[in-house]
C-alpha cells in the first residue's frame, strides 16, 4: 500500500469514528405520538332491520402521550342506515391516549335497505407533541358489507355448514347447483354401467343355458 493510500484510509477511519461518536451522543428517535385508527363492525353480513355495532379504536403507537384525541365517523346515508342514538353518538373525545394504549367507543346502526355497501373511513385528530398543530389520520374502510334478509342469513349458515362438510367445495348456492349437476352426472354414469353389467351377465347366462339345451338334445 502506498503512503497516499495509507493516509486516505487513516483519514476515512477518523471521519467514521467522529460520526459514530456524534450518533451516540444524540437520540435520533422521534419523540411524538402516532395514532392508528381501526374501524370494525359486529356482524357480517348485516341483517335487514336488525341492529349492528360499529367500533372505532385508536391505538397510540408513538412514544409519548397523544393528547386531545378527537374521533368522528363518516356520515351515513339516512336512506340506508339509521343511527340509533343520534348523530352525536358517532363521535367521541379523549383527553389522553398513552403510548402502547388504546381508546375505543362504539355506536349502533340499523340497516334499512338490502344491498352491498362500503363504510367509509372515520377521522382522528390529535396532538402528536407539545406545541404542534393537530395531526389528522383516517381509519380503514369496511368494504363489501352485504345487507340481507333473515332468510338469506339462515341460508348463509346452511351454506357455511355445507362448506365444512364438503371441505370447502360447496360454499354458496351456485356451487351447490354445480355440485348437484356433477353428482347427477356421476350417478347417471354409474346407473348405465350397472345396467350394462346386468345385461352382460344375462347374456352369459342365456348363452350358458342355450349350450346346455343343445348338449341335452344331442344326447
Amino acid at each position: 500500500m502506498t503512503a497516499h493510500a495509507a493516509n486516505f484510509v487513516r483519514f476515512a477511519f477518523i471521519v467514521f469514528s467522529l460520526f459514530f461518536r456524534v450518533a451516540l451522543a444524540h437520540d435520533f428517535t422521534a419523540t411524538r405520538a402516532h395514532v392508528i385508527l381501526h374501524k370494525a363492525v359486529s356482524a357480517e353480513p348485516l341483517v335487514l332491520g336488525q341492529n349492528f355495532t360499529v367500533t372505532l379504536t385508536a391505538y397510540n403507537r408513538g412514544n409519548i402521550d397523544a393528547r386531545s384525541v378527537d374521533i368522528i365517523d363518516a356520515k351515513y346515508d339516512p336512506n340506508v342506515f339509521t343511527i340509533l342514538n343520534g348523530a352525536s353518538s358517532i363521535m367521541s373525545e379523549f383527553d389522553v391516549v398513552e403510548p402502547g394504549e388504546n381508546a375505543t367507543f362504539s355506536f349502533e346502526l340499523v340497516a334499512t335497505r338490502l344491498g352491498v355497501y362500503t363504510l367509509t373511513p372515520a377521522v382522528v385528530t390529535y396532538r402528536a407533541s407539545d406545541g404542534e398543530q393537530k395531526t389528522r389520520g383516517t381509519s380503514n374502510d369496511v368494504e363489501n358489507l352485504w345487507c340481507v334478509t333473515e332468510m338469506d342469513k339462515s341460508f348463509e349458515r346452511v351454506f357455511r355448514i355445507g362448506a365444512y362438510l364438503t371441505l370447502g367445495l360447496a360454499r354458496n348456492a351456485e356451487e351447490w347447483k354445480k355440485g348437484a349437476k356433477i353428482t347427477t352426472g356421476v350417478l347417471s354414469l354409474l346407473t348405465v354401467n350397472y345396467v350394462l353389467l346386468l345385461l352382460k351377465q344375462f347374456r352369459k347366462e342365456w348363452e350358458r343355458r342355450r349350450a346346455i339345451v343343445s348338449l341335452t338334445k344331442s344326447d
